[in-house]
């Protein structure tokens, strides 16, 4: 038996099968980072979901008790109007039933004033109630959004550190 020796060129002749087993674990790295890639994606996705959720929970409690606390308002609003129109029908009942006096010397301006004093500062007292309610009701809503640079712009209060690792720390405290 003869055995003859081929010479074989080491850049030339690459083995077909190595290239196709190189080529198949380099798509099986490529197809697990993708994997790990998609996996990490996904926990992404349920981590920002879960922070939507919680955020709209939190609107929609902020919208129930800013409703509930609107509804109250309004009670307490409508309770001081009824008492606001029961002390002026009451004072209009008092001032028809008051007898009216004869009106004292011309020459003394000073008693007419006193007898009239007291109904107009009542008058006075319930118009002012009245103009308060009244601007309760009027005042802008509050502006919604983002503030303005120049609302922005207030100086942050400054926070008392320790820095405890200078020394004489201690003595600056007392």
């Amino acid at each position: 038996m003869a055995v003859s020796v081929v010479a074989r060129d080491a850049a030339a002749g690459t083995n077909r099968l190595d290239a196709a087993w190189q080529a198949l674990e380099a798509q099986t790295a490529a197809r697990e980072q993708a994997e790990r890639q998609l996996v990490a994606a996904q926990e992404t996705i349920r981590e920002l979901q879960t922070q939507l959720a919680h955020a709209r929970l939190a609107r929609n409690e902020a919208v129930q008790s800013a409703a509930e606390e609107k509804q109250a308002s309004e009670q307490v609003l409508a309770a001081v109007r009824a008492e606001l129109l029961t002390a002026q029908a009451s004072l209009q009942r008092t001032d028809q039933r008051r007898p009216r006096l004869p009106a004292g010397p011309a020459d003394d301006p000073s008693a007419a004033h006193a007898e009239s004093a007291p109904c107009r500062m009542t008058g006075d007292l319930l118009a002012g109630i009245a103009a308060a309610s009244a601007a309760e009701t009027l005042a802008p809503a509050r502006r919604r959004g983002r503030p303005s640079r120049v609302e922005q712009a207030q100086p942050e209060p400054e926070l008392d550190f320790v820095e405890w690792w200078k020394p004489g720390w201690r003595e600056r405290l007392r």
